[in-house]
């Protein structure tokens, strides 16, 4: 076995024949940590859950691109018998947007319901359409205890809609953790655009996550669109306790003199809304600049 004490595993882009050498079955059995890099070819699905098989301590996946095809001349017709497999040791499903979307509804039609029995994260960090995302969630969210979704494209103006947020009510029961990925508007018109909103509530979430992906030229009038559509997010989270900003730029700027008064509103809307704690992703609390007394 070449590295057995690998833990961790990143394969970045490249252009592999997986059906000459297929360096999936060359990862150390005891990984518990593989991201796959998105412009890698497909593996065929018995490939796929070849692999898995073999990787019974994985944790966190970020998969390969899966396709249900395998070369004419291979004399394997692509099926799998799924039954009795079940994949218990993956807790945290990962799909970046260089991944392409389209993959993760293709990954998820492609893998039957109840296969990540002990899923608790799952993270889209691009935009799903409405039935991608539903399709997506009715097989796989019911185990979920965090979701991590992109809610905003500025580029086709997409964003959920009141049924996905729906959806995520009724397929994921025990969700105690949501978190929203925005990017800023790329024009000013799109800044009145409110978040929509269903009239459900996630009863159980307690933690609200938060990614602004600020455009080079993101100010004031981004960053007062962003909190107050998340200020009314949260009549959605009746129990929340928690707001974490996990992305070390928006930290910058939170905790500078300029944010002052704007996220001092913001700190002052989350206590009203009975949050506890605004804090980084290392449980920080975050607070508003204050300049200290004049000597």
């Amino acid at each position: 076995m070449l590295a057995p004490n690998v833990k961790v595993l990143n394969i970045g882009t490249g252009d592999f024949d997986f059906y000459v050498l297929n360096i999936y079955d060359y990862i150390p059995a005891g990984v518990e940590h593989l991201y796959v890099g998105p412009n890698t070819e497909y593996l065929s699905l018995p490939q796929f859950v070849k692999m898995m098989g073999r990787l019974t301590q994985l944790k966190y996946l970020a998969p390969p691109r899966v396709g249900d095809l395998v070369p004419e001349d291979s004399g394997n017709k692509g099926k799998v018998n799924w039954e009795g497999v079940v994949w218990p040791n993956i807790r945290e499903l990962v799909f970046d947007e260089p991944y392409g979307m389209d993959g993760a509804d293709e990954f998820g039609q492609l893998i039957p319901s109840g296969v990540f029995s002990c899923l608790d994260r799952l993270s889209f960090n691009g935009v799903l359409d409405e039935d991608e995302f539903v399709r997506f969630i009715q097989a796989h969210g019911k185990p979920l205890k965090a979701l991590a979704m992109a809610i905003y494209d500025p580029d086709d103006g997409i964003m959920p809609t009141t049924a996905m947020l729906i959806a995520v009510g009724k397929f994921c029961p025990g969700l105690e953790e949501i978190s929203l990925i925005v990017t800023s508007p790329l024009e000013d018109d799109d800044q009145h655009v409110d978040w929509p909103m269903a009239d459900i509530i996630f009863p159980l979430v307690t933690t609200l996550g938060l990614r602004f992906v600020e455009d080079t030229e993101a100010g004031e009038d981004s960053w007062e669109w962003f909190l107050n559509n998340t200020l009314r997010w949260m009549k959605m989270l009746p129990n929340l306790r928690t707001v974490r900003f996990f992305d070390e730029q928006n930290l910058d700027w939170l905790q500078s003199p300029d944010a002052a008064d704007q996220f001092g509103r913001f700190v002052d809307g989350c206590n009203e809304s009975g949050v506890t704690l605004v804090e980084d992703n290392s449980g920080n609390q975050l607070t508003p600049y204050h300049s200290g007394p004049e000597v």
